[in-house]
């Protein structure tokens, strides 16, 4: 809730990033390697469509709601519109379109970085009253928990989260016992 309360504090780059991380699960690589195709709509309802690296899982999919399907609606829009075969070959939406780094996506070390900067700008404190420290895989765990908190499956959180194992989802069972 801090974080939220501040968050258009953050570069404008960054806030995408963290509500769909906020709102999908996805790691933050995942997020940044997402391209133009990523968005796809099926029987009304919207979903992210990506591969997830960690796992070599191929056409995972997650369904959204039409807040962050507009707001991916929009970054699409704007990287087809300011992308060609030389800046941007593979065409991802979160991308530098310049520099050393041109034709390659946002680096997840800026996205924490940012992250923390805003923490320490905006006084946003751990629950010992200390200046948080986000972590990226963070958004990962608020999302799983959330969803256990909310009454669905293991194996439901498993397949979003496009883990290996039960065993990797039920580390997500443990915070749900803490927080209950």
């Amino acid at each position: 809730s801090q974080l939220y309360a501040c968050l258009n504090d953050l570069p404008e780059e960054t806030i995408p990033v963290v509500w769909i991380a906020f709102k999908t699960g996805l790691r933050i690589s995942d997020i940044l390697g997402l391209n133009q195709d990523c968005l796809i709509q099926l029987n009304g309802k919207y979903s992210i469509i990506t591969d997830i690296e960690k796992t070599f899982v191929k056409g995972h999919r997650i369904p959204i709601d039409e807040e962050l399907a507009d707001i991916l609606a929009v970054l699409i829009q704007h990287s087809i519109k300011n992308s060609n075969k030389d800046n941007n070959p593979e065409r991802y939406i979160f991308i530098r379109y310049q520099g050393v780094r041109k034709g390659k996506p946002f680096n997840q070390k800026t996205i924490r970085d940012h992250l923390n900067k805003l923490a320490h700008k905006n006084k946003i404190l751990d629950e010992n009253g200390d200046v948080f420290y986000f972590k990226s895989h963070q958004f990962r765990h608020t999302y799983a928990v959330k969803m256990l908190n909310g009454g669905a499956d293991i194996l439901t959180v498993q397949e979003l989260l496009a883990h290996a194992s039960p065993e990797m989802t039920l580390r997500y069972a443990k915070l749900l016992d803490d927080t209950k």
